[in-house]
């Protein structure tokens, strides 16, 4: 899996930076809600 995230994050980071930031963001913040939703479960 961080194979792939690291190609995709590769191709997002050669259109442009702010696509690879926005990329990244969503990921943590999708992350972040997971762990929450396993802690209160």
């Amino acid at each position: 899996v961080s194979v792939v995230g690291g190609l995709i994050a590769g191709y997002l980071w050669e259109i442009s930076y702010i696509t690879m930031f926005a990329y990244l963001s969503v990921i943590a913040i999708i992350s972040i809600l997971l762990l929450n939703f396993i802690k209160n479960h």
